[in-house]
C-alpha cells in the first residue's frame, strides 16, 4: 500500500508509526529491514523500549506535536482515534497516512482529506486471508476458553 501511493521509496523515508502493539511491533520491524527511519510514538514505555531495542527512535504520544512535522509517512495501529485534524495540521503536505487499526482508526480520516492529505484505510486482511486471520482468531478464542474453565474448575 505505501510503495503504491508514494513517490518515495520505503528505503531512508521518515515513518512515524502510532502504536507498538502486535501489529505495531511487526511493522517497526519490517519497515526497518526495508531501510526505513522508524519512528514510534506509544503510550506505554515497554513497548517504546521494544521499539527502540528494534532499532527505532520511540517517543510517547505526546511528543507527536514535533514528530509530525519531519514525516514522509504516518502509520496508525491504533483501534482509537489518535490523530485529529490539530496533529494532522502539523504533517507535510506530501504525507501519506496509513491506518490499519480497527474501527475507529487511529486517523481521523474525514479532517485529512478536508486538509488535503492522503489516507488509506488499509485494514481488512479477513477479506485478503481469510482462512489465517480465521484459525488466529480461533486460536484466541479457544484458548479464552480454556482459560474460562479452567478458572471454573479451580473456583
Amino acid at each position: 500500500m505505501i510503495i503504491e501511493n508514494t513517490r518515495i521509496t520505503i528505503h531512508k523515508s521518515n515513518i512515524c508509526l502510532v502504536g507498538q502493539g502486535t501489529i505495531g511491533s511487526l511493522l517497526t520491524r519490517t519497515l526497518i529491514a526495508l531501510g526505513a527511519h522508524v519512528h514510534v510514538a506509544a503510550r506505554n514505555p515497554v513497548q517504546r523500549a521494544a521499539a527502540y531495542a528494534a532499532g527505532a527512535e520511540s517517543a510517547p504520544l505526546e511528543a507527536l506535536p514535533e514528530l509530525l512535522p519531519r514525516m514522509n509517512i504516518v502509520i496508525g495501529s491504533v483501534p482509537l482515534q489518535i490523530l485529529g485534524e490539530d496533529l494532522l495540521r502539523l504533517l507535510p503536505a506530501h504525507a501519506l497516512l496509513v491506518d490499519v487499526a480497527a474501527p475507529p482508526g487511529t486517523i481521523d480520516r474525514d479532517a485529512a482529506a478536508a486538509l488535503g492529505l492522503k489516507s488509506i484505510w488499509a485494514r481488512g486482511m479477513g477479506s485478503r486471508a481469510p482462512v489465517t486471520v480465521g484459525r488466529s482468531q480461533w486460536s484466541g478464542i479457544s484458548r479464552r476458553i480454556a482459560e474460562i474453565r479452567n478458572d471454573r474448575s479451580g473456583s
